[in-house]
């Protein structure tokens, strides 16, 4: 692997776990999707080569994606707003 790309998920405002991946596997993503050639899925997961759909077994209330990084106090500061937004009805 040459240089690497970190990724991050957050749940409620915490880290709760992280990957990572190869900048060639990360720039092949982009060039598929900057080019319209693939859907984006929230929820579900398509494994292409199988035609099988994986499901997620939860709730999500809220999903945000980014034109660009953010860091771990940007990811705290948007849920801290988010349930201030909530509890305001």
């Amino acid at each position: 692997m040459n240089s690497c790309c970190l990724l991050e998920l957050y749940l409620d405002g915490d880290l709760y776990g992280w990957t990572i991946n190869s900048l060639d596997g990360y720039k092949s993503g982009l060039a598929f999707y900057n080019k319209d050639l693939g859907d984006i899925f929230v929820g579900v997961c398509p494994w292409l080569i199988t035609g099988q759909l994986y499901y997620h077994k939860g709730d999500i209330y809220s999903l945000r994606l980014y034109n660009r990084s953010i860091n771990s106090e940007d990811v705290k500061n948007n849920y801290e707003k988010t349930l201030k937004y909530r509890e305001s009805f």
